[in-house]
C-alpha cells in the first residue's frame, strides 16, 4: 500500500495531462474509428510511458522496457522499416497494375494517405453497403508514395 501511496504522490500535472490525451487519443481510434491502427498504440503509450516509477523508461539508471525497445527497433529504425513492409503487404495493386494511369491521382503526402482511403471508403458504403473500395483507394495512394520516393531519390541523384 505505501508503494501505491508513494506513485500517486509522484504523480505530476504533466504526467495527468498526457493521460488524458493518450485517453482521448484512444477514444478516437475506438469510438470513431479514426485511424484505429495509429491512434490506439499511441494513446497507450502516452499513458504507459507517464505512469509514475512503472519502468517504462529510465529512471534511476535502469534501462525501463520502454528504453530498451527503443534501442533495438527505433534508433536503429528497424520497426518503421517493419511497419512499411506490413502495410505495403497489405495493400492489393490489382487496379493500379490494370490501370498504371492511376499511379498520377496518388500523388496526396505520406501522412495523407491511410486516411483518404478509409475516407474514400466509408463514403462509398454511404453510398452503397456494398461498396468495399479501401483496397483500391490504397492501391492508388501507395502509387504515389512510390512515386514520390522516385522523385525524392531522382533529386538527390542529380542535386545531391
Amino acid at each position: 500500500m505505501a508503494f501505491l501511496y508513494q506513485n500517486v504522490l509522484a504523480l505530476t500535472w504533466q504526467q495527468l495531462v498526457m493521460w488524458a490525451v493518450g485517453g482521448a487519443l484512444i477514444w478516437l481510434a475506438v469510438k470513431k474509428q479514426m485511424e484505429p491502427t495509429l491512434l490506439l498504440p499511441i494513446g497507450f503509450g502516452a499513458i504507459l510511458v507517464n505512469l509514475p516509477f512503472s519502468g517504462a523508461v529510465d529512471q534511476a539508471g535502469h534501462a525501463g522496457a520502454l528504453s530498451t525497445l527503443f534501442d533495438l527497433g527505433i534508433a536503429n529504425e528497424l520497426f518503421p522499416l517493419l511497419l512499411f513492409i506490413g502495410i505495403g503487404a497489405m495493400i492489393y495493386f490489382g487496379p493500379l497494375l490494370a490501370n498504371p494511369k492511376l499511379m498520377f491521382f496518388g500523388a496526396a503526402g505520406i501522412s495523407a494517405f491511410p486516411m483518404a482511403g478509409r475516407v474514400v471508403h466509408k463514403l462509398g458504403l454511404a453510398e452503397d453497403k456494398q461498396n468495399f473500395l479501401l483496397m483500391h483507394a490504397m492501391g492508388v495512394n501507395v502509387s504515389g508514395q512510390i512515386a514520390s520516393v522516385i522523385a525524392g531519390g531522382l533529386i538527390l541523384r542529380f542535386f545531391g
